[in-house]
């Protein structure tokens, strides 16, 4: 409907990328599939306002998250049956949920105690564990890239605006500057061979 938001999440799946669109802030959110061919496949309606959609590697899930009184609720909806599952506990999920290459653990911002850290969630075991430690009040996980072995995340730096930064997955994990300058840089995406990056910048 007009004025109503509009948030996209793309994934190549075989030879045909399709696009899924959630819309609602404060209205129950909707998921359609968008084929590149002008086709649209209607999808899941859900009965809550659930934002910021990141597809599964499979394609058969989405995950979101509800934005509460500076807290996060995650949840992960099966796009073949519009069930809907939360993951975690409610206020106590992350921001801009991000799949990993197996489709089985969720990682993203927490805010926990005061304190805001990138965590992840595995959703055979439930387990709910740190990634890393961040010094951001503000900021989304992007992507996640086995090839890279790394996790892109864009902070709001004070002073500067949006940077790029990345978190190591392999080895010993820490954020480290990827692109920082005094433009806004931010929505990484990564190629999936893992050689190139897209992203914004107001440059």
């Amino acid at each position: 409907s007009p004025g109503a938001p509009v948030q996209v999440a793309a994934r190549a799946l075989g030879l045909a990328t399709m696009l899924v669109l959630g819309t609602g802030y404060t209205r129950p959110s909707k998921l359609d599939w968008h084929y590149l061919d002008g086709r649209i496949e209607p999808g899941p309606v859900l009965d809550q306002a659930l934002l910021a959609p990141s597809i599964s590697p499979d394609g058969n899930r989405a995950a979101l998250m509800k934005v509460g009184a500076g807290h996060f609720t995650t949840f992960v909806v099966d796009l073949r049956t519009g069930s809907v599952t939360r993951v975690g506990q409610v206020d106590a999920g992350i921001r801009t949920p991000v799949w990993d290459p197996d489709g089985t653990r969720l990682a993203g911002l927490s805010v926990n105690s005061g304190r805001n850290e990138v965590r992840m969630f595995d959703l055979g075991s439930g387990t709910d564990s740190l990634v890393v430690d961040t010094d951001y009040e503000w900021g989304v996980t992007t992507a996640w890239s086995e090839k890279a072995g790394v996790m892109f995340f864009s902070p709001l730096v004070e002073g500067r605006g949006m940077d790029i930064r990345y978190v190591t997955m392999s080895g010993k994990r820490a954020i480290k500057d990827y692109l920082a300058t005094k433009e806004n840089e931010g929505a990484p995406a990564l190629s999936p061979d893992g050689k190139w990056l897209a992203y914004a910048s107001d440059e």
